[in-house]
């Protein structure tokens, strides 16, 4: 491995750590400028991501491509649906900040479709996108085994332009049209794989300017457009969606390239960067129990986390790293239920 293959995966690893971050921070009641800027591209990140490191030389064969990916993405799925909905009727549904009035058989609802329809997976939303992500790859897998991907990239952009025009509400099964969206990032991802990974030096003397001027873009877009929720398949001006998404990404990896470059590699980033599913599935059951903590422990007031910043940093901090726990649990104890082998050391 060259020291550029070496850097890349670095800087791969420090992205999902701060895109992983952002989705415990925007499941905060942050303050709403900030959120809608989180909210721009904190998803198209990891499409993004996983289709950077996509490779069909891991997958020759289609039948083992998908058996591998549904281990990986949808057993956790039904894991951490089993184990969010538990918590939900015994706990958040009578005692999170929103008590809920929903029957105790809806979240069934929402685990069948794969998606957040009439607060189907209120039980734990994020897990939209393990199923939306597990439609994105298989669409990738039939579609671009090609020569004509950029052609293809195209087409599905125009296709999810069209399918959002003409379906701006309703989410179908497994997020399918969500994933129409999603792959536009994914697609892209693989495209610059290549060019990403010879140009050796990619990140020089401009970087710095390239990073405040995307930076700007991401915050004047989400100002302009509005919050969006890509799991509700809200994205407002379609075509200021993507330009905004694109310019978070942008300036997202050329953050996390120059904190690879600076500071190198870090166990701890691993860490995270390997677990972020389980980050994923399990960060929204931790608020409940955190907050508890700070008010009736600590004597913090219930408003210091409404509509702030660092209060809402502070605790997703601390929900981070009590995700590290459970990652030891399910990696040494339940690492049959996320399709993993057991982890040793």
């Amino acid at each position: 491995m060259n020291n550029s293959e070496h850097i890349r995966y670095i800087w791969v690893d420090y992205a999902k750590t701060i895109g992983i971050f952002l989705v415990i921070l925007a499941h905060t009641q942050l303050t709403p400028s900030v959120q809608r800027t989180i909210y721009v591209c904190h998803m198209p990140l990891f499409f993004f991501l996983s289709g950077f490191l996509f490779s069909y030389d891991k997958y020759p064969d289609y039948k083992q491509f998908v058996v591998k990916r549904a281990r990986q993405l949808l057993l956790p799925y039904l894991t951490f649906n089993v184990i969010g909905y538990l918590f939900w009727l015994l706990i958040r549904r009578h005692f999170g900040e929103i008590p809920s009035d929903s029957e105790w058989y809806t979240p069934f609802y929402g685990m069948l479709y794969g998606a957040a329809n009439h607060n189907w997976l209120i039980h734990n939303v994020p897990l939209w996108f393990l199923p939306s992500l597990f439609c994105v790859e298989n669409l990738y897998y039939l579609l671009f085994k090609n020569k004509y991907k950029l052609l293809i990239v195209t087409g599905i952009s125009l296709l999810g332009f069209v399918e959002y025009t003409l379906n701006p509400t309703r989410i179908m099964p497994f997020g399918i049209n969500i994933a129409i969206t999603a792959l536009v990032f994914y697609a892209a991802a693989a495209l610059l794989r290549r060019l990403i990974i010879q140009k050796e030096n990619w990140l020089d003397s401009w970087m710095f300017a390239a990073l405040i001027a995307s930076t700007i873009i991401v915050w004047f877009i989400s100002e302009m457009n509005g919050k969006i929720s890509m799991h509700k398949h809200i994205y407002n001006n379609y075509w200021l969606f993507l330009s905004g998404a694109f310019s978070g990404i942008l300036a997202i990896l050329l953050f996390t390239n120059m904190l690879a470059n600076k500071m190198g590699q870090y166990v701890f980033i691993q860490y995270i960067s390997n677990n972020t599913i389980i980050i994923l599935g399990t960060h929204l059951l931790l608020f409940v129990p955190i907050k508890a903590i700070a008010i009736f422990m600590f004597n913090v007031p219930k408003e210091a986390f409404v509509n702030t910043f660092l209060p809402n940093v502070i605790i997703s901090i601390v929900n981070l790293f009590l995700c590290l726990f459970i990652i030891y649990i399910f990696h040494h104890y339940l690492y049959w239920s996320i399709g993993r082998k057991r982890l040793i050391n």
